[in-house]
């Protein structure tokens, strides 16, 4: 096991996933979002961390001027990308939080994307602490404003000159550090007993936690050690991003996978799942079966381009 495999799989002792960070519904969306997915206790001995391969870079697949485009730049309600429409086909060329890109896509006739894109990834400490991310399009106070009143307990240095506040929500359970990169929103939350951070470490997530809104308006995370951020091939939950459409939602996880069906888990039943030919994305789509089957005949996934964790601190040192 190499260090960041062992820094992850001892971070996992203290991350929680998905909605037991909060008890609060979606502050953003005023329609609920199904919930993400959980992960179970995990014994950090037993637990690996998968790396993707060697990078590849597929050739591009080749589309003829677009004739109408989707232009919309994230606001406080949803995310929706410049999509260009040729041939009947929507092609959006997707960037994930780690680097990783990949370009998807489906009938103009199938809706994938009214309700926004919501990206989703996680970051740990080696042997501290691990936080998953909730993030919305829209700005700190907005999205926060969305759980009521709140109260800003204190703030720790930022990188850039910035200030980051401990904001508590007086109607939830959990507290969140709040990070504003661009018009995106990360809210890294925190517990109130158990399991709580010590200042420290939020010091170390506060002036060590970056991200940046890139041209075409998705959200880039990094990390400076000793926190570092999840890559798309890291388990067990991976980064992902998820499309959500009027009738149901696809999310794209990638990193290396055997192609064919994937089963549904216990933590998330009712989609249908599978591997692209390439390896190296996982579709899933839920929703109605009708949905779920158009998804699964249109969609199409090229060109992914699996971006590369930084080397360890040893390597480093050797250049």
């Amino acid at each position: 096991m190499t260090p960041r495999q062992a820094g992850i799989a001892l971070a996992l002792g203290v991350l929680v996933i998905g909605s037991a960070c909060s008890s609060t519904a979606d502050p953003v969306e005023t329609v609920p979002a199904p919930l993400l997915t959980a992960v179970p206790s995990l014994d950090p001995a037993t637990v690996p961390a998968t790396r993707p391969p060697a990078t590849r870079t597929p050739p591009a697949p080749t589309l003829p001027p677009p004739s109408t485009v989707i232009d919309t730049q994230p606001t406080l309600d949803r995310f929706i990308p410049t999509i260009p429409i040729s041939e009947g086909r929507l092609a959006l060329d997707l960037e994930f939080v780690d680097g990783t890109t990949a370009t998807v896509s489906w009938p103009a006739t199938l809706d994938l994307v009214s309700r926004g894109l919501i990206p989703y990834g996680w970051a740990f400490i080696a042997g501290g602490t691990a936080r998953n991310f909730f993030i919305r399009p829209g700005t700190v106070e907005d999205t926060l404003s969305r759980l009521g009143t709140t109260e800003l307990l204190t703030e720790y240095p930022g990188a850039n000159g910035q200030s980051i506040g401990l904001w508590r929500p007086l109607a939830d359970d959990v507290d969140y550090l709040g990070f504003q990169f661009g018009n995106w929103t990360v809210l890294v939350y925190e517990y109130r007993s158990a399991l709580q951070m010590s200042d420290e470490h939020r010091r170390v997530w506060a002036s060590n936690f970056h991200g940046e809104q890139t041209a075409t308006g998705f959200l880039r995370l990094s990390a400076d050690r000793p926190l570092e951020l999840v890559y798309a091939g890291d388990y067990p939950d991976p980064l992902r991003i998820t499309m959500r459409g009027e009738d149901g939602e696809v999310r794209l996880v990638p990193g290396p996978c055997a192609p064919g069906p994937v089963e549904a888990s216990g933590h998330s039943p009712g989609f249908v799942g599978w591997c692209v030919d390439s390896a190296d994305m996982v579709v899933e789509a839920s929703g109605p079966p009708e949905f779920q089957q158009l998804v699964q005949a249109g969609i199409a996934v090229e060109g992914v381009v699996i971006a590369e964790p930084p080397p360890p601190p040893e390597e480093e040192e050797e250049e």
